[in-house]
């Protein structure tokens, strides 16, 4: 191969060679040209087809996708992950005003976050579950504020058990049948998080169903 002159004494290099004032540009010089042939047909080494081979045979892992994290928490002493893109944000428990004459036992009142009120909805309820007192719930009651883009809801749930990255959706398991039939639609699949069976929350059809019920 030709020596690189070009990163010596051309464009690359000082630009001291005394054919740039007629080609301006090595990119325009037959030497530059020739030079790049001959790296095209050099020979190559001898143990490039078995590397070649052998980056065939171990083809890059699967595109999963962006990982997700969900927040893990407790509701009537099952695991439930609900998908951190529509939770906004994760308060102490505060006072439930109930709302009288409400249409749904869903609704379990007002509560104030931040200087604003937010309706308090029971996903208990919404499970075809008993309504929880929304005067006597265990100080470990953690209020998640939920919605997409903006404050949609505020749902209490029992103790928030911290935070898991979601498996791939190939890798979620089935819910049984036994529980796809029942009252809980809303549950995706499920995976295991430190020794227990969580269950993956569909947060777009949670959402759905409370605007439908209290809309």
């Amino acid at each position: 191969m030709p020596d690189p002159c070009w990163q010596t004494v051309g464009v690359w290099g000082d630009a001291t060679c005394p054919e740039l004032q007629a080609a301006r540009h090595c990119r325009s010089c037959d030497v530059f040209h020739h030079g790049g042939r001959a790296l095209l047909d050099r020979e190559p080494p001898p143990d490039y087809g078995q590397e070649f081979a052998a980056a065939l045979a171990d083809p890059p892992p699967a595109d999963h996708g962006p990982e997700v994290a969900a927040l893990v928490f407790e509701l009537a002493g099952e695991a439930l992950a609900w998908p951190l893109g529509s939770v906004l944000e994760v308060e102490t428990l505060r006072p439930i005003r109930t709302v009288p004459h409400r249409r749904d036992d869903v609704l379990l009142g007002l509560v104030n976050v931040r200087g604003e009120l937010h309706l308090a909805v029971s996903l208990e309820v919404l499970f075809g579950q008993p309504r929880p007192d929304a005067r006597a719930l265990p100080p470990a009651t953690r209020l998640l504020v939920v919605g997409e883009a903006r404050p949609e809801w505020v749902v209490p749930v029992g103790a928030t058990l911290g935070m898991a990255t979601l498996p791939p959706a190939g890798e979620i398991e089935e819910v049984p049948v036994t529980v796809a039939k029942s009252d809980v639609p809303f549950i995706r699949g499920l995976f295991s998080w430190r020794d227990r069976r969580v269950g993956v929350l569909d947060d777009g059809l949670v959402l759905g169903a409370l605007r439908r019920r209290l809309g």
